[in-house]
Parts: structure tokens; sequence; C-alpha cells
């Protein structure tokens, strides 16, 4: 007759339940560090969002005073040292920041000319955390957006 067959012990080993444990904890790491990356970029695009608006709002101002309440000359207006507008009241509000969602954004205004008459105006909003938004405008004498 020979030797009885052994059966298979289907028990599993504790090495492999650490292992299975590791697999998994591996992956649901993965998947919360992805998760908070999401979460970072989010705050990013909003803070860059409000950067924008911000920067949109404060050239629609000058346009709106017109040629005339722009300086002339090269000037450099900085809201995180909290310059003081000219005499004129140049830059006008928001200058020197904006609070929005609880962050302060400031505003760096430079003027310069181009040309005999053509003004250009600057506008920086810096957030400390996020970066910056830059936008530029030209205005020229007559130039009225009402």
């Amino acid at each position: 007759m020979g030797f009885p067959l052994k059966k298979k012990c289907l028990a599993v080993t504790v090495a492999e339940v650490i292992m299975a444990f590791g697999i998994v904890a591996v992956a649901i790491l993965a998947i919360v560090s992805g998760f908070m990356g999401a979460i970072e970029l989010n705050a990013q695009s909003v803070d860059m969002a409000v950067a924008s608006q911000v920067g949109r709002d404060f050239l629609e101002r000058v346009h709106e005073l017109g040629y005339d309440s722009v300086p002339e000359g090269t000037f450099v207006f900085d809201g995180s040292r909290n310059d003081p507008p000219n005499a004129d009241g140049f830059p006008p509000a928001p200058y020197p920041k904006v609070t929005a969602n609880g962050k302060d954004h400031f505003l760096q205004v430079r003027v310069g000319t181009k040309g005999a008459t053509l003004k250009v105006v600057v506008v920086e909003v810096v957030n400390s955390r996020h970066g910056r938004a830059v936008f530029e405008t030209y205005l020229y004498p007559g130039f009225s957006t009402t």
C-alpha cells in the first residue's frame, strides 16, 4: 500500500497576513497622498482666481478714472510695503491690499510711458503663499470708458 497522501494545509501564515496588510497600507497611502495633492492644487487655484479678479477689477477702475488720473513718468507703488498713493490719489482703491477668503492679496502697481503719450499701467497681485497674477493695460489721451 504506500504512504497516505498528505492533505494540503489551507491555513494562512502570520507572514502572509503581514504582507497583505503592508500591501494594503501602501495602496491607502498612495490614494491619500493623491487626495492631499488635489486639495492643495484646489487651494492654489482658488487663490489665483481671487488674485486674477482683483487685478482685473483694479485695471477696470483705472480705465474708469481715465488717462489723466495716471501720473506722468515712471512710478512703483508697492502695497506690501504700504507705499502711499500720490497726491492725486493714484493708485485708486483697492490699493494697497484686498483681503479675500481670509488671505491678504497685495497690489504692486507700476506706471510707465511708451512713446510720447501712451501710459502703461501694470498691476501685480501677490499672495504670499501661491504666487502672483500680473495684468497690464495701456491708456492714451482721449480714451474713456464712459
